[in-house]
């Protein structure tokens, strides 16, 4: 997944206040107007840094007297860099900020998250007993090593002895057979388990376990072992995220993501400084598009895309501002702060995102400060997943392609392909969990008897599956050029082209020296992609590069060498995922990821980030709907007995 939210509870952000001018703020101020409770009773005020790192005691004093009175004051916001902010930070307070206020626009539009099964849903993800299950495994010995680069390849070569012994498999009645051995399938096995349900078989169609949470594990350069993350990156929230465990985490490396970002202007004019990027978030994206956006989400009776109101807005955009930024740099700015917050987050195209839902989630929730700053797993994501994978493997069997499903009788017949053993095999169960991603539900590549519901069936083409891919670039130590970047961790230009790109300096998040990563999108790329990535790797490899080039000789020089390796995601043409995760598109429903997720006769349930209408785009959203699928048919299971008993 991308560089999905980071979801504060702050409710509002004031940026690049100078020192003089905190106690100077009045009740009429717009931030007081914002402010609201962080859901434990406090108020919250997030202040940016300010200048020296330093803020003067007696004006926050006054403040908090005569003003403030019971807010609670944080510190945050990123590094006091003069050519740098914490754009995603300020962007994310917003967002929270911005969902507290919506309220019913029209009869069309009801209110945010008024679903009759939220309050079952929210009690399921509140109960972590499968913590406690997972907790307790972790301190029993296991013979394989969780941090064994090798561990899938050990895990995969047991589960082949073991199912060439298990001749009985075909007959045997399982309680439960999962579909998909992402966070949501393993989610559900391990809340199966913390249940005390056992007989259960997961169906992975790949050779490694995680499905889009993948680590390559074996990259060695200029002397350094880089673990590349071709999906998952970042824990959204960090410590507050709901499936962050201290004890599972132990042995995870990560680093908290300071969320500094640099702009570069056309034409090699260099980096904007923090007073331009500032004033351009305030005046254009916060107090701008934002707002505008806003107002119409409340004020229209039809869908519309969220690309129409972009349009609409630039179009407004005067010379005025404090600081005289000329009106081309001002649109090109606020285009990619909206992209990033948009296009970059969502992986949809602002054509096709929905003007009403489109950022209708609640990312990771948790409330302001350090322990709410996203963590960057710089010893790759798959490290995070094995821990949690760890105690339902002797239940997974890879290369198992499922192709068919049948629920028309009580006993479940799942019929797939070994690939390894090139063999076709059936399954039966009392209950079928469906994990897989959206993009593959969307290509009708699993076969349902009957067919799905027609309202399942129209959810699943409503929703928006979004692309986007990652490039991971390599120099020699010599051909280094971003030196003086420091610690800022992402950098980008502001230049309007067919593909945009979005970069990271892994030295920033101790993730090794000599390489870049950037996210891009566009419909350019796509095209690229859909030729050249099953047919042309090396080709697709080389446009993509050619691509990814432009920007950084525009932000550094126009000598800087080309990387000498590289590695780009295909995620649209992966077939088994079809795309990178869900967004929601123009037309859709509010009800559709509840559709979608709802069970079928109490036999099939569906789980994964596309079913979660709250968290859906993230690995905890996933995580959580697989905890819930279990917990319903755990029930179900019970009832099954108890009225056997009767």
């Amino acid at each position: 997944m991308g560089r999905t939210s980071l979801h504060f509870t702050v409710l509002a952000a004031i940026c690049a206040i100078d020192t003089t001018v905190i106690g100077k703020i009045s009740t009429s101020s717009p931030t007081l107007t914002r402010l609201n409770n962080n859901g434990r009773g406090e108020k919250i005020l997030l202040l940016n840094s300010v200048k020296g790192g330093r803020v003067n005691n007696k004006n926050i004093k006054m403040t908090k007297e005569s003003l403030l009175k019971g807010i609670t004051i944080i510190r945050g916001g990123g590094e006091d860099i003069p050519t740098a902010a914490p754009l995603t930070k300020w962007a994310r307070a917003l967002k929270h900020e911005s969902k507290e206020r919506l309220i019913d626009g029209s009869p069309s539009k009801p209110k945010l998250y008024a679903n009759a099964q939220d309050s079952y849903e929210e009690k399921i993800y509140k109960d972590d007993s499968d913590f406690q299950f997972l907790e307790k495994y972790s301190q029993t010995d296991d013979a394989d090593d969780d941090n064994d680069e090798d561990d899938d390849n050990v895990m995969m070569k047991r589960h082949m002895i073991q199912n060439a012994s298990s001749i009985d498999d075909e007959k045997t009645v399982y309680d439960v057979i999962i579909v998909g051995s992402g966070w949501a399938g393993i989610a559900t096995a391990i809340n199966l388990e913390a249940k005390g349900i056992n007989n259960y078989k997961i169906l992975e169609a790949r050779k490694n376990i995680g499905g889009r949470s993948f680590t390559l594990k074996h990259m060695q350069w200029e002397g350094e072992k880089i673990p590349v993350d071709l999906g998952s990156m970042w824990l959204l929230s960090g410590k507050l995220n709901r499936i962050y465990n201290a004890k599972l985490f132990r042995n995870i490396k990560s680093v908290r993501s300071t969320d500094t970002e640099r702009l570069y202007k056309p034409n090699n004019g260099g980096p904007l400084s923090r007073a331009e990027l500032t004033e351009i978030y305030n005046s254009l994206y916060e107090k701008g598009f934002d707002k505008y956006q806003e107002r119409k989400q409340m004020n229209t009776n039809q869908d519309e895309s969220l690309n129409i109101s972009l349009n609409e807005f630039l179009s407004t955009i005067q010379t005025k501002n404090r600081l005289k930024i000329g009106v081309s740099l001002q649109k090109a700015t606020v285009t990619y702060l909206i992209k990033k917050f948009t296009e970059f987050d969502y992986a949809g195209n602002l054509e096709r995102l929905s003007l009403w839902w489109w950022n209708n989630d609640d990312w990771a929730g948790g409330a302001a400060g350090e322990n709410a700053d996203d963590l960057f797993l710089n010893g790759g994501y798959s490290s995070l997943f094995r821990a949690y994978a760890k105690p339902v493997r002797k239940n997974i069997d890879n290369e198992s392609v499922v192709k068919r499903i049948d629920y028309r009788e009580n006993i479940i017949n799942v019929y797939f392909s070994d690939t390894a053993k090139k063999v076709n095999k059936m399954f039966k169960a009392k209950k079928v969990v469906i994990t897989v991603p959206l993009g593959v539900l969307k290509a009708r590549d699993i076969r349902f008897q009957p067919q799905l519901p027609k309202s399942k069936r129209q959810a699943i083409d409503r929703i928006g599956m979004g692309r986007l891919n990652k490039i991971f670039m390599f120099w020699k130590e010599s051909d280094v050029f971003w030196d003086d970047l420091g610690n800022i961790e992402s950098f980008a230009d502001v230049v309007e082209r067919e593909n945009d790109f979005s970069f990271y300096n892994p030295r920033a998040l101790k993730a090794g020296k000599n390489h870049l990563f950037a996210f891009f999108d566009g419909d350019e790329a796509q095209k690229l992609e859909d030729k050249f990535a099953l047919t042309d790797k090396k080709k697709y490899e080389s446009e993509i590069t050619k691509r990814a080039m432009v920007p950084l000789r525009n932000m550094f020089r126009n000598d800087i060498p080309d990387p000498e390796e590289v590695i780009v995601t295909r995620w649209g043409a992966d077939r088994f995922s079809k795309g990178s995760y869900s967004y929601n598109k123009v037309g859709m429903k509010k009800t559709d990821r509840n559709i979608l997720r709802a069970p079928i006769k109490n036999r099939v349930y569906f789980a994964g980030e596309a079913t979660s209408h709250q968290y859906f785009a993230s690995t905890h959203g996933a995580y959580l709907t697989g905890r819930v699928a279990a917990s319903k048919i755990s029930e179900s299971l019970k009832r099954s007995a108890q009225q056997k008993e009767k």
